[in-house]
C-alpha cells in the first residue's frame, strides 16, 4: 500500500467503503494490524448518516430528498492506466509495471472463459486488495464535481452504493435527477438513454441501474415516520447483537425468524402477501448464538433437544440448498451439541438434494454440483477443525462409509487424511474460527491436537507455548483479558506484571500508556484512567443453590442452559438500563462462564462483581470474588480482571470443604493473614473495594479502608441475614461509604445502604422471588464527596449524610494524596 495510501489519502473523508485504517494523527502505520476500516462501521456510517440528515433537514421546517444510486457492474467498467501512478511517486515505477502485468494476464485468462465479452472490456481483478482502493480511486472525479459543483445537502458512497440529501428540490424522476447533475460543465458528460443515466470519469463510462435508482421525497408538512421507523429498525436490528440469547429469542423463534415476508401493500391484509423467503442473516445470527451457548453448557440439556426439532424442520427440501451459506455454522453445531444422529440425517439429505440437480446444460450441471460438493466438504473441514478429534470419532467413519463407492470426488475431499492434513494447515495459518474459541489464545499457540472447544482445559497446566509467528502475523489486536486468562487458566503462572508486558508486547505498544490501569502494591491500589461519574449499579437478585457450587468443587458443574438464561437475563438488564455496574452474590457463576461475561462486559463497557462457585485444584478449594472493569486501549474495549481469594472462609463453609478431603487455600506464601489488605479500585472515577461475604465480619481488615474509598462492594451467600445487616450499617457508617451487598435472593436482604439516618439509609433493597430481578439505583457519589468536605458544624446542618467520623477529613486529603 506504499502508492495505496496516498491514493486513499485525496479521498474526501465521507466515501465510505474500503478505506485504509489510519491512527489518531491520519497517519496509514506499515506494520500495524488493520489494513482497511471495518467494513461494517463504515457501512453503517454511510447509511445512517444520510437518514439523519434526512430528519434533521425536516426538523428545519425543510423539504428532504434522498436519492440513492447504484453502479451497474461497477467493477466490470474500470479501466485503470498504472502508468499514471508514476506521477505520484516514481520511486515505485517497478511496482506498478508489475501490477499492470498482473491485470494484464488476469484479462486473458477470464477472457478464454468468456467473462468478458469483447476485447475492450477490462475488469479489476475482484479479490485482489490493490483492486478496492482503485475501485474507488475511479470514482474520484466524480466525488469531486458532486461536492464542489452540485453541492448537495450530504454525500457519501460506499463503492459503487452513493447517497445524496437534497433540501427543497423537487425529484420526482430520473430526467428531474439528470438535469440536476448535468447543471454545471464538466468532463462527466451526464446522458440519459433508454432509462439509464450514463456518466464519463476518466477514461472510464458508467452506467446507473434504472432498477436500483431509489428517489425518495419528505415533505416538510407531511410525516417522516417512514425514516425514523427505518432508523428504528436499524438501531434495534444493531442493539441485538450485543445482548446475549435468552430462551424466548433461540427457542421460540428460530423458525419465526427464519422467514421475510413481502408485502405488496398494507402489512394487515393477507392477501397482501406477495411472496416468502429464507432470512438468512437471522437464520445464521441465531445459530451462531445457539453454538456459543453449547460451547458452556451440558450437551444432555432439554433445551438442545428442541432447538434440534426446529433445525430439522429448517433444514429439510429445497431449503438444504437455499442455506448452503450455512452449512459450516449448522455442522459445527451439530458437532459441538453431540447431534450426531441429526448431522448424519442432514449430509445424506444434502447429497441427496445435489444428486437430483437438473439443468439443461449438462456441464453446467456438473460444474455446479461439483461446487457444492466442494462446498460440503468444506463446510465440514472448518467445523472439524475446532474439535478433530471428536469428529474423527464420531463423524468421520460415517461420512466414508455412505461416500466411498458412490461420491469418490467427495470421499477424496473428507477422507480421513485429507481432513488431518488439511486442518493442521488451517490451525497453522490460524484460520480457524476464533470467535468459537473456547479459551483465549489457543489458536495462537503450538497446540495441533487438543480440542479448541474443551471446557475441561481450565487449570490443566498445559504445556503450550504462544507462537510468536503467528502473533505477528495473524492481523487481529490481542486484548487483556486474553493474555490474562491463557496464562491464568490454561499455563496457571504468570504475575499481573508479566501479563501486562506480554499484551504491549503482543500488540507492540508502550506498557507505560497512561490509559493502562494502573497498580500500587504499597496501597494495593488497582487504578483505570477514567473521568468521574455517578455510577448506576445493578443488583442481581437471583437464587443460589449451594449444592451447586459443592458440585463445581467436585469437578461435577452444573452447567444447564435454565442457569445460563437466568444469568443472560440479569446481563441484558443491566445492558437495557444502561447500568455501569452488576453484582452477582458469592458462588453464583460456574467457572466455565466466566469468558461469557467477561466478553459481554468488554463488548457493552459494563463493569460486574461476582463470585464465582468454589472449584478445586490439587484438593484445595477456591472461593474467588472476581472483579471486572472494562478500559480502553486507544480505540480497542479491553477488560481488567481481578482474582481477589477469599480471605476469610466461614465455619460452616471451611466444615463443608475439609469435611470431604479438601484444604483452604493460603492466601499468600510470603504475607500472614493479618498483613493482608483489601484491594482498592477505580472505576470511572469511583474508588471502591469487594468484601467477600465472611471477610466483611473482620473489624481490623474494613478499618483499612476508612476515607479511602466511595464504596464498598460485598457479595454474599449468607443465611444470617440479621447480624449482617447490623454490620453493614456500622461498616457504611464507620468508612462514611455507601455499601452495596448482594445476597442469595432467598434469604434476600440485596441492597444500597448511604451513611444516612435509618429511615433514609437504604436506597434500594430487595429479597425473594422466583423470577430474576436486576434492581438498580445511581450512588450519589459527587454529593458524598462534597458533604466530606464539611466540617462537622455545616455537615450538621447539611443533614443530607451523617457526620463523618472522627479525624476523617484528614484522611480525606490523604486519600487524594494516596490515589493520584
Amino acid at each position: 500500500m506504499f502508492i495505496g495510501e496516498k491514493l486513499d489519502k485525496e479521498l474526501h473523508k465521507d466515501i465510505c467503503g474500503y478505506r485504509l485504517a489510519r491512527n489518531r494523527d491520519g497517519f496509514f502505520e506499515e506494520d500495524g494490524y488493520k489494513l482497511f476500516e471495518k467494513y461494517h462501521e463504515k457501512y453503517s456510517y454511510f447509511r445512517d448518516s444520510a437518514i439523519s440528515k434526512a430528519i434533521d433537514l425536516h426538523k428545519l421546517d425543510l423539504d428532504a430528498t434522498v436519492v440513492n444510486l447504484d453502479i451497474k457492474r461497477f467493477f466490470y467498467y474500470i479501466k485503470f492506466d498504472f502508468t499514471t501512478l508514476n506521477n505520484i511517486s516514481s520511486k515505485y515505477k517497478k511496482l506498478n509495471t508489475f501490477m499492470n502485468q498482473i491485470h494484464k494476464k488476469y484479462q486473458e485468462v477470464i477472457r478464454v472463459n468468456n467473462i468478458l465479452t469483447t476485447k475492450t472490456d477490462r475488469i479489476l481483478p475482484i479479490g485482489l486488495l490493490s483492486s478496492s482502493v482503485i475501485a474507488n480511486y475511479a470514482l474520484k472525479e466524480f466525488d469531486d464535481y458532486i461536492l464542489k459543483k452540485i453541492k448537495p445537502e450530504h454525500y457519501t458512497r460506499y463503492v459503487d452504493d452513493i447517497l445524496m440529501v437534497f433540501s427543497n428540490v423537487s425529484i420526482a424522476s430520473m430526467d428531474d435527477l439528470l438535469k440536476i447533475l448535468a447543471c454545471e460543465k464538466s468532463s462527466l458528460d451526464f446522458k440519459s438513454r433508454c432509462g439509464f443515466v450514463f456518466f464519463k470519469n476518466g477514461i472510464n463510462k458508467f452506467i446507473f441501474q434504472q432498477g436500483k435508482v431509489k428517489i425518495l421525497e419528505f415533505k416538510r408538512d407531511a410525516s417522516i415516520s417512514l425514516l425514523k421507523k427505518f432508523k428504528q429498525t436499524i438501531e434495534t436490528n444493531r442493539s441485538a447483537l450485543n445482548f446475549l440469547p435468552e430462551e424466548n429469542n433461540i427457542f421460540a423463534t428460530l423458525e419465526d425468524v427464519s422467514l421475510n415476508i413481502n408485502y405488496t401493500s398494507t402489512i394487515n391484509k393477507i392477501s397482501s402477501i406477495d411472496k416468502a423467503s429464507l432470512d438468512v442473516l437471522q437464520i445464521s445470527r441465531n445459530l451462531s448464538q445457539m453454538i456459543r451457548i453449547v460451547l458452556v453448557i451440558n450437551h444432555k440439556n432439554s433445551e438442545v433437544k428442541k432447538y434440534n426439532e426446529h433445525i430439522k424442520n429448517l433444514f429439510s427440501g429445497k431449503n438444504l440448498l437455499e442455506l448452503s451459506k450455512l452449512w459450516e455454522k449448522l455442522f459445527l453445531y451439530l458437532i459441538l451439541s453431540r447431534s450426531f444422529v441429526l448431522l448424519k440425517q442432514i449430509f445424506i439429505d444434502i447429497l441427496k438434494a445435489i444428486d437430483v440437480i437438473e439443468y439443461q446444460e449438462e456441464h453446467i450441471t456438473k460444474q455446479l454440483k461439483n461446487n457444492l460438493l466442494r462446498l460440503l466438504a468444506n463446510s465440514l473441514l472448518m467445523s472439524a477443525s475446532l474439535d478433530i478429534k471428536t469428529f474423527k470419532e464420531s463423524v468421520q467413519p460415517f461420512i466414508e462409509e455412505k461416500t466411498k463407492g458412490f461420491h469418490e470426488e467427495l470421499y477424496k475431499l473428507i477422507a480421513t487424511q485429507y481432513i488431518e492434513e488439511y486442518s493442521k494447515y488451517l490451525i497453522e495459518a490460524n484460520l480457524i474460527r476464533q470467535y468459537y474459541i473456547r479459551y483465549p489464545l489457543l489458536s495462537f499457540t503450538d497446540n495441533e491436537k487438543a480440542s479448541f472447544v474443551d471446557k475441561s482445559l481450565v487449570f490443566k497446566k498445559l504445556k503450550l507455548q504462544v507462537d510468536l509467528k503467528k502473533i505477528e502475523y495473524s492481523p487481529r489486536f490481542i486484548h487483556y483479558h486474553e493474555v490474562l486468562m491463557f496464562e491464568k487458566f490454561i499455563r496457571s503462572f504468570a504475575t499481573t506484571q508479566e501479563i501486562f508486558e506480554k499484551y504491549s508486547s503482543f500488540n507492540k505498544t508502550s506498557p507505560n500508556k497512561a490509559n493502562y490501569p494502573k497498580f500500587d502494591d504499597v496501597h494495593s491500589l488497582i487504578k483505570t484512567n477514567d473521568s468521574f461519574k455517578n455510577l448506576k449499579i445493578g443488583l442481581a437478585n437471583i437464587n443460589v443453590n449451594p449444592k451447586n457450587s459443592f458440585d463445581s468443587m467436585l469437578g461435577k458443574p452444573s452447567i444447564s442452559y435454565a442457569r445460563l438464561n437466568d444469568i443472560y437475563q440479569v446481563l441484558n438488564s443491566a445492558k437495557a438500563t444502561y447500568c455501569d455496574m452488576v453484582v452477582f452474590p458469592e458462588i453464583s457463576i460456574p467457572i466455565y462462564w466466566l469468558q461469557e461475561i467477561v466478553e459481554f462486559a468488554k463488548r457493552n463497557e459494563i463493569a460486574v462483581v461476582l463470585g464465582l462457585e468454589h472449584f478445586s485444584i490439587q484438593k484445595y478449594a477456591y472461593n474467588y470474588a472476581v472483579v471486572i472493569l472494562p478500559f480502553r486501549d486507544g480505540v480497542y474495549k479491553n477488560v481488567y480482571l481481578d482474582f481477589e481469594l477469599k480471605s476469610h472462609y466461614s465455619p460452616e463453609e471451611t466444615k463443608l470443604i475439609e469435611g470431604n478431603g479438601y484444604k483452604i487455600p493460603k492466601i499468600n506464601k510470603n504475607h500472614k493473614e493479618h498483613n493482608i489488605k483489601p484491594k482498592i479500585y477505580t472505576y470511572k472515577g469511583n474508588y471502591f473495594s469487594v468484601f467477600n461475604c465472611y471477610e466483611l465480619t473482620d473489624i481490623s481488615y474494613r478499618s483499612n479502608l476508612v476515607a479511602k474509598v466511595d464504596f464498598v462492594v460485598a457479595i454474599e451467600h449468607n443465611k444470617d441475614t440479621n447480624y449482617f445487616s447490623n454490620i453493614v450499617g456500622s461498616v457504611s457508617r464507620d468508612i462514611h461509604a455507601y455499601i452495596v451487598q448482594v445476597n442469595d435472593a432467598k434469604y434476600g436482604d440485596s441492597r444500597i445502604t448511604q451513611p444516612a439516618k435509618t429511615e433514609e439509609m437504604d436506597i434500594a433493597k430487595i429479597k425473594g422471588g422466583e423470577d430474576v430481578v436486576l434492581l438498580t439505583s445511581t450512588l450519589d457519589i459527587n454529593s458524598l464527596r462534597e458533604f466530606q468536605k464539611l466540617s462537622h458544624i455545616l455537615q450538621a446542618e447539611n443533614k443530607r449524610f451523617k457526620l463523618t467520623p472522627p479525624k476523617f477529613l484528614g484522611k480525606v486529603y490523604c486519600r487524594k494524596v494516596i490515589l493520584t
